[in-house]
């Protein structure tokens, strides 16, 4: 299941901390691009969520699902900010982009969530 949430010209109101300093701060290169941290993570998020529910390394079939959505999302949303939040449950897990760009004020939240019923 997911959820989108898109803000016109309302990135200022919507991001907080760090990441609103960031949308301020052209030098500020942290919330510039997703890690391969995140990119396996999220890998991670989608083989579980396929039912594969292991602690090894993501297949290759996830993690060119998560690089492909990581390239979409920019692509589309032409965004300069992006911070990816990823929330790993017993049952459940949660991952989050948060998105904004900077010359247009835009923000976007995607958020990505399944569960074991």
């Amino acid at each position: 299941m997911f959820s989108y949430q898109y803000a016109y010209k309302r990135a200022h109101c919507c991001l907080n901390g760090d990441m609103r300093n960031a949308l301020y701060n052209v030098g500020l290169n942290k919330y510039s691009e997703i890690t391969e941290q995140a990119a396996n993570d999220l890998a991670r998020f989608f083989q579980r969520a396929l039912g594969v529910y292991t602690k090894d390394t993501p297949t290759d079939c996830t993690v060119l699902a998560a690089c492909n959505l990581i390239d979409y999302l920019k692509e589309d949303l032409q965004h300069d900010l992006v911070e990816f939040v990823m929330e790993d449950g017993d049952y459940d897990m949660t991952a989050t982009f948060e998105m904004a760009s900077r010359s247009r004020n835009d923000y976007s939240r995607l958020e990505l969530f399944w569960s074991v019923d």
